[in-house]
């Protein structure tokens, strides 16, 4: 599991933002990569199937509030959405 999030690792370390989320991917065996400038909210599973949506993944962002978004296992769409996710690795 590869999880990119919004922000620096500084800012989840010195209590800006929420470290609990970290630990538990890391916990979980996820890795994390900080991305300052993110701000899309996409799922991929297994390159076979991704939801592009509004919602944040914590609870707070699921909870509250309405979310728009769009499932899909079109292939074509997700070698879209995986090469994004890949530039993102970069």
């Amino acid at each position: 599991m590869r999880v990119f999030i919004k922000g620096t690792e500084e800012d989840f370390s010195s209590g800006r933002s929420d470290w609990s989320v970290v630990k538990e991917i890391r916990r979980y065996g996820g890795k994390v990569k900080f991305v300052p400038e993110l701000h899309a909210k996409v799922y991929v599973v297994d390159r076979r199937e991704a939801l592009i949506c509004s919602a944040n993944l914590p609870r707070s962002g699921l909870d509250f509030g309405y979310e728009a978004g769009i499932w899909t296992c079109n292939p074509s769409i997700l070698k879209e959405v995986c090469g994004f996710v890949e530039r993102l690795s970069g």
